[in-house]
């Protein structure tokens, strides 16, 4: 399934990014385009060895897909770790 949402106006900040992409990932989607004008930022839910692990590539100005994805993939595990050593 596919997830999209298109920011219109003023630059979104990154914790706007974020969030779209929280609901994405709630709705179950496999893919996730945010986008703000021409700039697109893309996850997809990772290979059959790590289903939960989140990829992202491109720009929406100085915020990088590749970064946050990497950030969501940590909180993740972190989460996971806490759930496990309660």
């Amino acid at each position: 399934m596919l997830y999209e949402y298109s920011f219109e106006g003023r630059k979104p900040s990154k914790a706007q990014v974020i969030k779209k992409i929280n609901e994405g990932i709630k709705q179950n989607a496999d893919m996730i385009y945010v986008s703000w004008g021409e700039n697109r930022i893309k996850f997809f839910k990772g290979l059959a060895h790590s289903p939960s692990t989140l990829f992202g590539s491109g720009w929406i100005k100085g915020i990088s897909g590749h970064d946050i994805a990497e950030e969501l993939n940590k909180k993740n595990t972190r989460d996971l770790l806490n759930l496990y050593n309660t």
